[in-house]
């Protein structure tokens, strides 16, 4: 009986892989992943134009400052 039981979640798992993200759309790309420090820097600017009113243009300014001067001394791996 216990392998039954064993089978049974086996089959039901959530970590069994599935071929449906390439049936989807084959040819398409991940999202890009960036350093939480590039991440940061443009979802403090959203926030701050959605929730505090402030100006796109200083916000993107801001952190496309913040994101230059991050990568200026980045030595990882490749950002796409």
């Amino acid at each position: 009986m216990r392998g039954d039981r064993r089978k049974h979640r086996r089959n039901r798992s959530p970590h069994r892989r599935s071929r449906r993200g390439s049936e989807i759309y084959p040819g398409a790309r991940a999202e890009p992943r960036m350093p939480p420090q590039v991440y940061k820097a443009i979802s403090d600017a959203i926030q701050a134009c959605q929730l505090n009113g402030q100006d796109p243009a200083q916000a993107a300014k801001a952190a496309s400052d913040q994101i230059d001067s991050f990568l200026s001394g980045y030595k990882g791996a490749p950002i796409l």
